[in-house]
């Protein structure tokens, strides 16, 4: 569920982000599209993630981890829309931020499904989770 939850949020922001930043900022598409930091974030975190998990053995500490890294971002991300003054570099550090929380979010996610069923019933799981997943990043494209 969780991971449905942040593919509906990344893609609704994947998608919407960058015509959103280009009529309230004035900018160019491609300052705008430079701004949505999100994906390489992602990328990050999941490599974050994964190497904290393999270093300490635990997953759940990391999913808290990237769980609060999304909110601190999600409420920097709107006190940054209230104002006119915050500047283009906050702006791409906070979808970062958001990016980097998400990846750890669903790397561990998807250790802990993997963690919690028998091995014989490994590949249902894992199925299960990427449909589910998928399924939240379709909602959030349409």
């Amino acid at each position: 569920m969780t991971a449905m939850l942040f593919f509906f949020a990344f893609n609704v922001s994947l998608f919407f982000f960058t015509p959103y930043i280009q009529v309230t900022r004035d900018v160019s598409a491609r300052t705008a599209m430079l701004l949505q930091q999100g994906t390489t974030g992602y990328y990050i975190g999941l490599f974050i993630g994964g190497w904290a998990m393999q270093v300490t053995k635990r997953y759940r500490r990391w999913a808290w981890l990237g769980w609060s890294l999304s909110l601190v971002a999600v409420c920097l991300m709107l006190r940054s829309r209230g104002t006119s003054s915050v500047t283009n570099a906050e702006i791409a550090a906070v979808q970062a931020i958001l990016g980097i929380g998400g990846g750890i979010i669903v790397g561990c996610s998807g250790i802990g499904v993997q963690a919690s069923v028998a091995k014989p019933d490994l590949s249902i799981a894992i199925t299960l989770y990427s449909m589910v997943e998928f399924v939240g990043g379709v909602l959030g494209e349409a």
